[in-house]
């Protein structure tokens, strides 16, 4: 089970996957900038052209909405978020927008690739005349947005309108790069990525969903919604939650917000819950977590509602 230790996975496989479950919208309009900078938790100021961030929309009490993948082209800002959250999503940001000159448009009739490993790169530039990099991690074609992420292996984020994906996949096959199922969530799970879905609007705090350790939350851009209470949290050290990855075997049926128990001196004690899962094969299962960080005093867990399960931290990049 290589493919369970972010540390090891394997340098010289080639995968894509079609990515299911995104949307990205489009904010348009003179005020649209600054509109975004009073309700992102990075300081949209600092966002090169050229470059795609990970960011947090909050509500006014500090809890987010969702996380977003932000990047602009000329005048037009875009993010991706995952579309079970989108039409709440939009709704929330909308409610500030009556005295502002600014558009907030879900765009339809696009898909999202992910094209992974080594020889990822020597494909892609068979179909495209450049590629983003480590300098200009995004770029943009007539009708197709690429992204490029190093982490934890190079990959690349293809946004692309429907009628031309199958003409990329098709050359992707012809190049024997094999389609796959869930690597790309894998991926972004093993650097604590965290999967924002519908049930978890409005549950957790940036700093929870580790937003500061991935560089996503700005503590010194000034006001924006939720910043009081987010500034509050960290200034005097409040949090006493974060999000983990969980890895195991799980005999029973897992629900987001499924209670995590954690074994300590001879019994079994709740910690926390799941808020996103991921089946790798058969019984196996990756979870992320948010877990209450005093009373990690072991690896060893299970869910509560299946006491045959066995889980352990996953070993990732993400610094705790």
């Amino acid at each position: 089970m290589i493919l369970l230790n972010s540390r090891n996975i394997i340098q010289h496989v080639n995968f894509f996957e079609l990515l299911t479950g995104f949307s990205i919208i489009k904010i348009s309009g003179m005020d649209n900038q600054q509109y975004l900078q009073n309700h992102i938790t990075t300081d949209i100021f600092k966002l090169k052209s050229g470059k795609h961030i990970l960011c947090g929309n909050c509500n006014s009490h500090g809890r987010i909405n969702s996380t977003l993948r932000l990047f602009h082209n000329k005048h037009d800002y875009f993010y991706l978020q995952r579309s079970s959250i989108c039409d709440i999503q939009i709704t929330e940001l909308m409610k500030y927008a009556v005295f502002s000159k600014v558009k907030i448009t879900k765009l339809k009739n696009y898909s999202f690739l992910g094209v992974i490993g080594p020889k990822a790169k020597s494909v892609l530039l068979s179909h495209f005349p450049y590629l983003p990099n480590h300098i200009t991690s995004i770029v943009f074609f007539q009708d197709v947005i690429i992204l490029w992420f190093d982490q934890p292996i190079l990959r690349f984020l293809l946004i692309v309108k429907n009628k031309q994906l199958q003409s990329l996949t098709t050359r992707l096959y012809k190049n024997n790069i094999a389609n796959i199922k869930n690597y790309w969530f894998f991926l972004d799970i093993s650097i604590g990525i965290p999967i924002i879905e519908k049930p978890v609007f409005q549950k957790f705090f940036p700093q929870e969903l580790n937003l500061d350790i991935l560089g996503g939350l700005d503590f010194h851009k000034g006001c924006y919604c939720g910043q009081e209470m987010i500034s509050k949290i960290h200034f005097k050290n409040l949090n006493n939650k974060k999000l983990f990855c969980l890895v195991g075997t799980v005999n029973s049926v897992i629900d987001i917000f499924s209670l995590i128990e954690i074994y300590i001196h001879g019994n079994w004690k709740k910690v926390g819950c799941t808020i996103f899962y991921l089946k790798v094969m058969s019984n196996i299962f990756l979870l992320q977590c948010m877990l209450n960080i005093n009373r990690i005093q072991s690896n060893i867990f299970r869910l509560a509602s299946d006491q045959t399960s066995v889980l352990s931290m996953l070993d990732t990049h993400t610094r705790i």
